[in-house]
């Protein structure tokens, strides 16, 4: 079976070099098959690391990521702008524990040995590019059509090597849209402790594909809510237990049923399922301080402020490893959700959290909405997302300042008019400046603005 897409024909100019075969495996086949869209080339053969990089033109082709102890490599084909990374047929072994790192890697020539160190049989296809011909070993083509993961070899022995591929497992059944075969399923489960032993950047990676999973491809059909099946995956696998304890604190926690028709843990993923993609991470842990909350005090109140405090903890290398400024925005998401829930907040209480909080205002407007439609008793627009469109529409329409650059007043024009202030307090001065503009004590004009800051009252 002959396949033709445009990069086939930069990858027979690159097996030109050799004589023996290079074979296309992995991701961009099984997606060919599926006709969505395809991932960079993965490429392997009995090709040795060290031949490749003797033999490439370095006028014609990048080499980079070399490790000749794997046998793998990165290749940039300069003219045409594309990547194939190669890895050499070989055979792994694995200590017990799951830590997604070989103990011992094996070169060979046999194409079945290789298809069986992989993962899922949907993975384990090979074309050779000489031949032109489809190499299935482990009938991973009919796994493709029946839409259906399932492991190269023995379950149980596949994740026990590796606990990472308990994620990848959540992942592809999420971002492909295939169901798991159940043997498959179960061997998951039972290994799913191995995930203490993966590093926490690889969990975080692995959950943000799935975080995110409806976005991967555009062509699957019917995955609008890909992401919470990936997170409903996770939990019925007792993922959330060894990578999110926190979270799984909240299974079987109820709440009150004319708010909620869910328990915690059910509620957070159901809030993700209803969130637009830039708040994921803040829907699935907006509510991880009540398990906390109520295990100390009985009742959920102020689970907004200890769930603040926990938020930084997981994300900080605890559970996962994010960058510091996601996690000063998931924080302060999770501590904000809790605002004006009772839609009884005064107007310009809330004008001034807008302006403060204006940089994550419409993300914080999404999290309320997920919020409110996660709860799984109402299907319409949240009367608190109402309430706040409507406040700021009036204060666009009254031309009030929502940041500092928009104030008509500057340190150095306040200093011109009061050189007795000192200049550490001028942010203190201008805060209370647009604080009063905002809530309308005074108008955004320069001469009112220099009258008003003598009545201010400096700390």
């Amino acid at each position: 079976m002959e396949i033709k897409t445009e990069e086939l024909k930069y990858l027979e100019k690159l097996q030109s070099f050799f004589n023996k075969p290079i074979y296309i495996v992995g991701g961009y086949l099984r997606n060919y098959f599926l006709n969505v869209e395809k991932p960079d080339i993965d490429i392997t053969g009995c090709i040795s690391s060290e031949e490749i990089v003797n033999t490439l033109n370095k006028d014609e082709y990048i080499i980079s990521n070399i490790n000749n102890s794997l046998g793998t490599v990165v290749i940039y084909d300069i003219q045409n702008r594309i990547k194939f990374e190669y890895t050499r047929f070989r055979k792994e072994s694995y200590k017990k524990g799951g830590f997604h790192k070989p103990e011992k890697v094996e070169f060979t020539d046999n194409l079945s040995a290789d298809a069986l160190r992989r993962d899922f049989r949907c993975n384990a296809i090979y074309y050779n590019i000489i031949t032109k011909e489809i190499i299935d070993p482990l009938n991973g083509l009919d796994s493709i059509k029946r839409k259906l993961l399932i492991t190269t070899r023995e379950p149980e022995q596949v994740f026990a090597e590796d606990g990472l591929r308990i994620m990848r497992l959540a992942r592809f059944m999420a971002q492909l849209n295939f169901e798991i075969e159940e043997k498959t399923f179960l061997a998951a489960k039972n290994n799913a402790n191995l995930l203490t032993d993966i590093s926490k950047e690889r969990i975080t990676t692995e959950l943000d594909y799935i975080l995110h999973a409806d976005t991967k491809y555009e062509k699957i059909i019917d995955n609008e809510y890909a992401h919470y099946r990936g997170l409903k995956c996770l939990s019925d696998l007792n993922v959330f237990k060894y990578i999110l304890p926190e979270l799984e604190l909240g299974r079987g926690m109820k709440q009150r049923s004319d708010f909620h028709k869910y328990d915690v843990l059910e509620h957070s993923l159901n809030t993700v399922k209803y969130s637009n993609k830039s708040v994921r991470l803040a829907a699935l842990l907006h509510d991880i301080g009540k398990p906390y909350c109520f295990l100390n005090t009985g009742v959920y109140h102020f689970h907004d402020k200890e769930g603040e405090k926990i938020t930084e903890n997981i994300l900080n290398g605890k559970r996962l490893r994010y960058p510091k400024n996601k996690i000063k925005e998931v924080k302060r998401l999770v501590a904000l959700h809790m605002l004006d829930i009772k839609n009884d907040v005064k107007e310009n209480k809330l004008r001034w959290y807008f302006v403060r909080n204006y940089d994550i205002l419409d993300k914080l407007m999404y999290l309320k909405q997920a919020d409110y439609l996660g709860c799984g008793i109402k299907t319409d627009i949240s009367p608190t997302v109402i309430r706040w469109c409507e406040i700021i529409y009036r204060m666009k329409k009254e031309n009030l300042p929502f940041t500092l650059k928009e104030l008509n007043i500057s340190a150095i024009d306040i200093k011109e008019n009061y050189p007795n202030i000192l200049d550490k307090d001028l942010s203190f001065v201008l805060s209370e400046l647009h604080r009063n503009t905002v809530i309308c004590n005074v108008k955004n004009e320069r001469e009112k603005l220099v009258s008003f800051v003598k009545g201010i009252q400096i700390k």
